[in-house]
């Protein structure tokens, strides 16, 4: 319900079933409780693997929202143990629909696996940059850690994973979430303070390493999509891909060497304009995209290049009131409605970098009341005994 409501543009209602899930999910006693030994009910093997399922996809939806929203993750702990990562065998496949391409081993439950693990990273992430309070050396250090777990993860992603071009969507998507992650922790929560200790000259050096370790995610987000795209097409992809490649683009835009004609960024911005333009939250962070691209003031390299296609001049190409209405015009229709979630001083249709375009994501998406459920009382009759 909460995907159902995000894509049809009430981002808010999405939130709030987010919310309502984890709640059902303490009641049940599956997350945050002590450990739940299912073995001792009386329950069917499909219902104990749909547990399972169901408590670490709770997790796993709950870590990804909240560090995109920037805030700490509600789940602490999952109750169960992992469903087995090898259930799934080498000859299920993943079978693209409605295309005709061709199907794809799935590798399901290893990249299930894969993401809880992820997933426990991403929660120990979100929590320490966005809620915890700590020196700025206990920063260093736990931000090292952080940054080396990742890397950790990813080395250690089974061979079949790296193979992209043959990966299903959900292995692209996985490996774009890692990046996401590596922006965050790198760009040090989207704030200002910087990456590492030092002299002022270390912090200067170690800032741009941060710096460097961002942009280079932001390329291999672009190149992921670059492949989701020619395998899959992006019209069907998940929501996630949306809010990696928005991501990603702002990135490239904070980069002081910002250059519109990189072929990361126009292949990105393409990709970006098919999926932003299925709810109405994408396309309001189109529009902010394509005015904060115009701030670069840099559109008339595109407009002016035979290199890049039509279809992308078009993104950017703007029209006098004498010409026909610009077609990506109706992308900010219903923006004024959010104008109150913000300081009249503050708002406008141009994100002034990475830290505002995703505070202006969070007022698009939760709007300006506060979506953060309270931990409501569980009720003990309610949980899975054992």
């Amino acid at each position: 319900m909460g995907t159902r409501y995000a894509m049809s543009g009430e981002d808010d209602l999405g939130y709030t079933m987010l919310n309502l899930a984890i709640e059902m999910a303490e009641a049940l006693g599956i997350i945050n409780r002590e450990p739940l030994d299912l073995s001792k009910l009386q329950l069917s093997d499909e219902m104990i693997t749909s547990v399972k399922r169901t408590a670490w996809g709770v997790f796993q939806v709950d870590t990804v929202v909240h560090t995109n929203f920037l805030k700490p993750s509600r789940v602490s702990s999952v109750s169960l143990d992992r469903i087995d990562p090898n259930e799934t065998g080498a000859g299920d496949l993943w079978v693209p629909y409605p295309t005709d391409k061709r199907p794809r081993q799935s590798w399901l439950s290893q990249y299930f696996d894969e993401a809880c693990k992820l997933s426990y990273l991403a929660r120990d992430i979100s929590r320490h940059l966005y809620h915890e309070t700590t020196t700025r050396a206990d920063q260093y250090r736990q931000k090292q850690e952080f940054y080396n777990k990742l890397r950790q993860w990813e080395h250690a992603l089974p061979d079949k994973f790296r193979t992209v071009k043959r990966s299903p969507p959900h292995i692209l998507l996985l490996r774009m979430r890692y990046h996401v992650l590596l922006i965050g922790l790198a760009r040090d929560g989207f704030g200002v303070q910087s990456f590492f200790l030092g002299s002022e000259e270390q912090r200067r050096t170690m800032d741009e390493s941060a710096h460097a370790i961002s942009l280079a995610s932001a390329r291999e987000i672009s190149a992921l999509a670059r492949i989701h795209r020619e395998e899959y097409g992006m019209e069907r992809a998940h929501q996630f891909a949306t809010y990696a490649m928005m991501l990603a683009l702002f990135t490239m835009l904070d980069d002081p060497s910002f250059d519109i004609l990189g072929h990361d960024f126009l292949s990105l911005t393409s990709a970006f304009s098919i999926t932003a333009n299925r709810s109405q939250v994408g396309r309001h962070l189109f529009h902010m995209f394509r005015q904060s691209v115009r701030s670069r003031n840099q559109e008339e390299r595109v407009l002016q290049s035979d290199a890049v296609s039509d279809e992308v001049k078009e993104l950017f190409r703007r029209h006098s009131s004498s010409q026909l209405p610009d077609g990506w015009g109706n992308y900010a229709d219903g923006l004024e409605r959010y104008q109150g979630s913000f300081s009249s001083e503050s708002w406008n249709y141009t994100a002034s970098g990475v830290r505002d375009m995703l505070e202006k994501y969070e007022r698009l998406s939760l709007g300006s009341g506060d979506n953060v459920h309270s931990r409501r009382p569980s009720s003990p009759n309610a949980e899975w005994k054992s």
